[in-house]
């Protein structure tokens, strides 16, 4: 009950406060202002199609002539980020996942539509998933942050993709954020943190993980191995930006 009013009263709050840019915080009628739109920077083709970086023009563009792929060992089948984690990208997830700003995730969650919208190609074999699910927090953080941010970003993304959303996982401890380590330290902060949902059949199915991030990769590939080892065909990671290198 107490749940419902806080959510009512937002609603209330929402219809006579002014829009604010998600990245600078001025009045605006859009989710970004004008001067922060352009700042915004795709993650642009050529990409490598496994971890979704970057590549040279004329570069290969598969896991095996990857330089990344072929150090972090992700267990992830592919990944795509709609944006680089610089600019207006970053001070609005700061803000949504740090100061718990919790409207700025439709803004957010808008660049990742677009961006399957933009470049379909991408997103062929996302298309053909079985469902989407958002990386898991443990309830302890869920109830600092009062919400998850993954799972808000998936909701429209699974309505672009005419996919479900179904919570595969679970997050079993709370673990120290990810921000403050290095890429070994991320590496062991995640190891064996997350199980599988009971209540999902994970069996030969394609799943699409969503998450606000990657840097080190660490977070997705941990929750790919354990969609996986309980019997996941495919795990494809769709965040709103990067922040490279990635490791």
């Amino acid at each position: 009950m107490i749940r419902a009013a806080r959510r009512a009263l937002a609603d209330a709050v929402s219809l006579i406060a002014p829009e604010r840019c998600a990245g600078c915080g001025v009045i605006c009628d859009a989710p970004f202002c004008a001067e922060c739109l352009p700042l915004i920077q795709p993650v642009n083709p050529p990409l490598c199609l496994a971890c979704g970086r970057e590549m040279s023009v004329g570069a290969s563009c598969n896991r095996a002539e990857c330089p990344v792929c072929a150090k972090a060992g992700f267990r992830f089948d592919e990944c795509r980020s709609a944006t680089k984690y610089t600019g207006p990208l970053e001070r609005a997830v700061v803000r949504f996942k740090y100061h718990r700003v919790r409207h700025l995730g439709a803004a957010l969650a808008q660049l990742m539509v677009r961006y399957t919208q933009e470049r379909p190609e991408l997103f062929a074999s996302y298309r053909e998933a079985d469902f989407v699910t958002p990386v898991p927090l443990h309830w302890m953080r869920r109830a600092w942050r009062r919400f998850n941010q993954s799972e808000i970003l998936a909701a429209p993304v699974a309505a672009a993709l005419d996919l479900p959303v179904e919570h595969a996982l679970r997050r079993t401890r709370n673990n120290r954020p990810q921000a403050r380590l290095g890429y070994k330290e991320r590496r062991a902060n995640v190891k064996g943190i997350f199980a599988p949902n009971p209540a999902v059949r994970l069996k030969g199915r394609r799943v699409v993980l969503i998450d606000d991030i990657i840097t080190s990769g660490s977070t997705v590939s941990e929750c790919a191995a354990t969609l996986k080892k309980h019997g996941a065909k495919k795990v494809l990671v769709y965040t709103v930006c990067r922040r490279d290198p990635c490791p």
